[in-house]
């Protein structure tokens, strides 16, 4: 049974990297990294693909095998997706796409609680089939467990039928492209009729019997209602509360570390903002605020367009980070300011190179 981000941790998932530098970039993948990408257009034909170095893809699968190791050293049973030798090309309505590796990013497609594991509606395409990698090695280790798939569909029958007819032409139709601050005041009965429903594993956080779903979009807002629907069929003393105080994965935002204790930071908001959209049963818990590197420096990838990116998983990734117990704490080794945090407050964190 999973009921919080922060109990003794006895059996995870490690990611695999494959050898294939190419990866695609279509107009779901343009649309959650959006801020990052700085680009005009979500159908810009010549921004389609972008190449990873061959070294850092090795430097990748060392720190895999890494954590694996360590992770073993800490008794937790791990298990590893299956090797992804080359992409699997796969259809998707009038296109073709390809799956990328399960490298690291497992717990943005899967959500665990309690004896659930539920395969979430993801927000970018070409991640739908992931879990094929690793998923009969899990329900070989947990039978007993329930399992939910949400991913049959990953976007509404109405989004489907809209493909077909006009060949994807429009398919900026049921994506919600407006400033995500500004979701809560857009809500209205039309939302239902006129945008997708996904929503990454990733936008929630387990803490006992509540669950916080962070919503950063119309599409995000159908997810976090089709979950809450679930669990009130399935766990109807569990709550799931909702919080506008991000794009997307609220695991770069705000993450409980032990009861009574949250590690955050402001790249998004303002720390009083954070505060202020707390459900009210948080609001009294303290809150450690990283001082994120990444809010004095830049990382860019050099893309195949010659375009640059913001690498979309540097802002946040000091506080991304895995609890082995309420005390000991995995985090990026050169996250130094939220590594000297952790010590100040009484836990114990074991950096990592990643």
């Amino acid at each position: 049974m999973v009921n919080n981000e922060f109990g003794k941790l006895k059996s995870c998932v490690v990611g695999t990297e494959f050898n294939f530098s190419k990866r695609n970039i279509d107009f779901t993948f343009k649309n959650m990294y959006r801020t990052n990408l700085g680009i005009d257009s979500l159908y810009d034909s010549n921004f389609t693909y972008y190449e990873i170095d061959q070294q850092i893809i090795s430097e990748r699968r060392e720190d895999l095998d890494n954590l694996e190791k360590v992770l073993i050293e800490h008794g937790v049973d791990v298990i590893r997706p299956k090797e992804h030798i080359q992409p699997r090309i796969f259809n998707y309505l009038d296109k073709k796409d390809f799956m990328h590796s399960a490298a690291s990013n497992v717990r943005d497609i899967v959500f665990t609680y309690k004896d659930l594991v539920i395969e979430t509606r993801n927000s970018v395409i070409n991640r739908i089939h992931e879990n094929q990698l690793y998923f009969d090695k899990v329900k070989m280790k947990f039978p007993d467990n329930k399992y939910i798939d949400l991913t049959k569909e990953s976007f509404s029958r109405l989004d489907f039928d809209l493909f077909k007819k006009y060949k994807g032409k429009i398919v900026k139709k049921g994506l919600d492209l407006e400033d995500w601050s500004a979701t809560k005041d857009r809500i209205n009965l039309d939302v239902f009729n006129n945008y997708t429903t996904y929503i990454d594993a990733a936008n929630m956080i387990k803490i006992n019997d509540a669950i916080i779903c962070n919503i950063g979009s119309l599409n995000q807002y159908l997810g976090y209602m089709q979950l809450k629907q679930l669990f009130k069929e399935l766990y109807p003393e569990v709550t799931i509360h909702e919080m506008y105080i991000a794009d997307s994965h609220i695991d770069g935002t705000l993450i409980p570390l032990k009861e009574g204790v949250f590690l955050a930071n402001e790249i998004f908001l303002h720390s009083n903002k954070i505060k202020e959209e707390l459900p009210s049963k948080f609001k009294n818990w303290k809150i450690i605020y990283a001082q994120d590197r990444h809010l004095d420096e830049k990382v860019y990838w050099d893309l195949a367009s010659r375009s640059p990116m913001a690498l979309a998983s540097s802002r946040g990734m000091d506080i991304n980070v895995l609890s082995l117990d309420r005390d000991k704490i995995l985090i990026q080794d050169d996250a130094n300011r939220t590594i000297d945090l952790l010590g100040k407050h009484g836990f114990t964190p074991i950096p990592m190179k990643f």
